[in-house]
């Protein structure tokens, strides 16, 4: 099995994630956070070939700056 890391940041209406395959940075996109894992999964076999069940996922979300701040 193949994992992951997803780093997942918010961009307007959209939730935009990076992530490592083989080497290379590739992206995907969703509306929802919850969505990313599968989006993520879905980019990965595409470009690879191999089936969804052969990816794991981990998801980081990217917290800016001024949100740490806050306290």
């Amino acid at each position: 099995m193949t994992t992951l890391n997803t780093t997942v940041a918010r961009d307007g209406h959209w939730w935009v994630a990076e992530f490592a395959l083989n080497g290379k940075e590739y992206g995907t996109q969703a509306c929802r956070l919850d969505q990313i894992e599968e989006m993520a999964k879905d980019a990965a076999a595409l470009i690879t070939g191999d089936p969804l069940d052969s990816f794991a996922v981990n998801v980081t979300v990217d917290t800016p700056v001024f949100a740490e701040d806050r306290g």
